[in-house]
């Protein structure tokens, strides 16, 4: 009995040696991270002006995630813009430091963008670290209720005058893909210089309607939707309950071809608006950064912060952002030709 004590102490012993021995290289690996990242500085990047909903989201974040970063580095926000955000998505894939200090908050459409080949994009969004997003968003095409189109149907019977902001932007693209799939007759009148003068456009009675995100809708406009100002005619992304009874692009189109051009013209919903590493960040920061993501994103005094600016918070991990990403950069080349006008 003697004997076989003594075995099993050591196995006992070998047992506790190897699970330390294991722990150790984790230790090491987090003690590293926190050695690099304590004062130090992260910044966060985005690739439009101050202002619109991209640079609050990059503000936002940048007041806590330093809180949820091992080190608790000092986080700054930046804003570089040019061409649409490609000037950032550039210059994160080529130029950024990749050592864990620089995150972008990049345009949702650059995934497509890079698959139809968008001439000026050198980046590669299948190599970026992908961190998360606050939340996917929704497309939807309201008309002013004055405008006398109240659904889908009568968009196919009347004409409808919309604002959009730029040949490539969401405005533009998203009603020419209705026209062209469902048969509607809206008419498209760029030059807009923004999405505060695309609502003022409404208001004055420009045009009579516009494409712009639910949740910016929401937060922006509560009282378009309050006072049944508008008529929501389409949506497409994902589906959100409280826009229940709203016809979704996807489901009024063909399967097939048809269906996997709206997914690659509609592909940035998915991802929201999301935040990426430049390519080749070492594992163990990548890992940090986003674990800092989801930590934060649960945690009460961000929420607050988030429900103060009106900011929906239902957020999308980086294996489903990397897995859209993917999906969208292998779109077969029948429908990247069909897409190609589009962007």
């Amino acid at each position: 009995m003697r004997s076989a004590g003594i075995v099993l102490s050591r196995l006992i012993a070998c047992v506790a040696l190897a699970l330390a021995c294991g722990a150790a290289p984790r230790a090491a690996r987090a003690d590293a991270v926190e050695d690099f990242y304590r004062g130090k500085t992260l910044t966060l990047y985005t690739g439009v002006g101050a202002g619109g909903e991209y640079d609050i989201i990059m503000r936002l974040v940048s007041r806590h995630i330093g809180r949820f970063t091992p080190g608790r580095p000092v986080v700054v926000s930046q804003n570089m813009v040019g061409a649409s955000g490609i000037l950032l998505a550039n210059w994160l894939d080529k130029v950024a430091p990749r050592d864990g200090l620089a995150l972008g908050l990049l345009q949702n459409s650059l995934p497509g963008s890079q698959a139809v080949g968008l001439p000026g994009l050198q980046m590669d969004a299948g190599k970026f670290g992908w961190i998360g997003s606050l939340s996917p968003t929704v497309e939807v095409l309201a008309a002013w209720r004055d405008a006398g189109v109240r659904t889908i149907e009568e968009a196919r019977q009347k004409e409808l005058v919309i604002g959009s902001v730029g040949a490539g932007g969401i405005t533009n693209i998203f009603p020419r893909l209705v026209n062209d799939l469902l048969g509607t007759k809206i008419k498209i009148v760029g030059g807009y210089q923004g999405g505060n003068e695309l609502v003022l456009a409404i208001e004055r009675g420009e045009t009579g309607g516009r494409v712009m995100s639910w949740s910016t809708l929401k937060s922006n406009k509560p009282e378009w939707i309050a006072e049944k100002k508008v008529n929501l005619l389409i949506a497409a992304g994902v589906r959100q309950s409280d826009l229940d009874g709203v016809p979704r692009l996807e489901e009024l189109v063909k399967p097939g071809d048809d269906a996997r051009l709206v997914e690659l013209v509609t592909a940035g919903d998915a991802l929201g608006r999301p935040f990426a590493t430049p390519p080749g960040v070492p594992p163990e920061r990548l890992a940090a950064l986003r674990a800092a993501f989801v930590r934060m994103t649960a945690d009460a005094d961000f929420r607050k912060d988030a429900a103060a600016l009106k900011i929906d918070v239902d957020p999308t991990p980086h294996e489903e952002l990397q897995g859209v990403v993917d999906r969208v950069l292998s779109t077969p080349k029948a429908v990247i030709e069909k897409a190609r006008k589009y962007f």
